[in-house]
């Protein structure tokens, strides 16, 4: 089984999917505890009861204002967002967008879709509209 982490964009490109206005709907959550910098992946249910991190054997109960959500999005979420895309769009991506026999793996990377849709709103081709 791949580990969640895998399954979802990393912290670094949800802070800047968050900065650059992408609507923050997901299944998970990077919580980032404000006073230590101490990043947790979360599921939606727990941000709406306000448990901030549920593993293992314990769990830690965090008031929200102690903390920041980023979304975690997955491949699947992502591509709710990358299927908007026009051709017109698609023909203007550089080559490192451009899947080929021997990167077609990327498909299943969070960070990969991430990436686009970061190269997309920075290069104004695409309007977070959505």
């Amino acid at each position: 089984m791949i580990p969640l982490e895998k399954q979802c964009v990393s912290l670094d490109l949800g802070k800047r999917l968050k900065e650059l206005g992408v609507k923050q709907e997901s299944l998970f959550y990077w919580e980032v505890v404000k006073s230590t910098g101490k990043a947790f992946l979360i599921q939606e249910e727990l941000t709406r009861t306000g448990c901030a991190h549920c593993g293992g054997s314990y769990m830690i109960n965090l008031p929200r204002s102690t903390v920041v959500l980023y979304a975690a999005f997955t491949v699947a979420e992502l591509g709710e967002f990358v299927k908007k895309i026009s051709r017109s769009v698609a023909d203007k991506l550089p080559d490192e967008f451009i899947l080929t026999d021997d990167t077609s793996d990327l498909v299943f990377s969070a960070d990969f879709w991430a990436k686009l849709l970061i190269y997309l709103v920075e290069n104004k081709l695409v309007t977070l509209g959505w």
